[in-house]
């Protein structure tokens, strides 16, 4: 029974070499070490392990190859056409490539590695992804060897079988050689595999991007800045004290008089607001001396201000942190006798 949609009338002549039997793709791939269910009959195989003998199981990292073996094909093929089914949860499918591409004897045409599932081709099944490839044109020599290779990422950790569906191979005079799932004339063995694979790394977040820079209208806050165009600009790590708490005058004035009328560019961390709609950052301002200060760490250091990480954004925690006990060790400013936090800092 000849071929639906298979040339008739083949390209060109055999070459020499390939007439002769040689594998499609490259030498070397044993023979399944598998006990064949095929008895002398071709066959296709997925082959978990591309390079060595045909394994029909894996455990694999989250980027992994399988082959489509060939088995006991002893002349030439014409056409060939697979499309591999995996879970579409789990896994990701590029194209499949074939090295008989790579000769320039065979034209492979509509491979994908997610063919619809209105496609013919498809399993019609929802819950998988359909990696598909056909391909005609002069005879070629298979042997024993891969004829095709899958390449998957995977989308989780997890265990899938990959299963061929919809498989037909023909011979140089346009005939079938062997078919399965379904089988359209003449049934073949098609192998599936069983495939254990790692999750996909964990990425770090991208940086976020820096703010625009804030030019300081006042002070609300010793902690807490007012744009000129309307923003807040809330200090990452730093405690003040707020509203009619004793000293928030003093803070909000020292903070006045280092930032008032003066740019600041912003550094953030991870959280890019506060909760409340301040931006969430680092001032950092220039001083007379050309240097970087970050105004954070400025007014912990010179005890007008307290460390208060929030175990979120702590890139510079640890530098606060140090800004204090050396500012409590010399009572200064707030930490001083007489002053708001003395008590906590043992200064008299």
């Amino acid at each position: 029974m000849k071929l639906t949609g298979i040339r008739t009338a083949i390209l060109g002549a055999t070459l020499a070499a390939v007439a002769a039997g040689s594998a499609i793709f490259g030498s070397g791939h044993a023979q399944p070490a598998l006990a064949s269910p095929c008895g002398g009959s071709p066959c296709l195989w997925i082959d978990a392990i591309p390079g060595g003998p045909v394994n029909a199981s894996a455990t694999v990292g989250f980027g992994f190859d399988v082959d489509v073996y060939a088995d006991n094909f002893a002349g030439n093929i014409g056409t060939l056409r697979f499309t591999l089914t995996y879970n579409k949860t789990l896994l990701s499918a590029d194209a499949p490539t074939t090295a008989m591409l790579s000769t320039s004897l065979f034209s492979c045409s509509g491979a994908t590695g997610a063919l619809p599932e209105a496609s013919p081709n498809a399993d019609g099944d929802l819950a998988t992804g359909d990696a598909f490839i056909y391909c005609d044109g002069t005879p070629m020599g298979v042997g024993n060897g891969p004829i095709a290779r899958i390449h998957f990422t995977s989308l989780a950790a997890g265990v899938d079988t990959l299963h061929l569906v919809n498989t037909q191979i023909g011979s140089s005079a346009g005939f079938e050689i062997m078919s399965c799932a379904p089988v359209i004339t003449t049934s073949g063995y098609c192998g599936p595999a069983t495939v254990t694979f790692a999750a996909p790394p964990v990425l770090p977040a991208p940086p976020l991007p820096p703010a625009a820079p804030c030019h300081v209208a006042h002070a609300i806050e010793g902690n807490l800045v007012q744009c000129a165009d309307g923003r807040r600009v809330h200090f990452i790590g730093v405690g003040s004290p707020v509203a009619a708490e004793p000293g928030s005058g003093w803070a909000r004035t020292v903070t006045n008089w280092f930032l008032g009328g003066k740019t600041i560019t912003l550094e953030t961390d991870t959280s890019l607001t506060d909760g409340t709609g301040a931006i969430f950052a680092y001032p950092h301002v220039i001083g007379t001396d050309s240097a970087d200060y970050n105004m954070s760490a400025v007014l912990i250091y010179v005890g007008m201000a307290k460390s208060t990480p929030d175990g979120i954004n702590i890139a510079h925690a640890g530098w606060f942190d140090a800004s204090q006990s050396y500012a409590k060790s010399q009572c200064w400013n707030m930490w001083k006798a007489g002053n708001p936090w003395a008590g906590e800092s043992g200064c008299s």
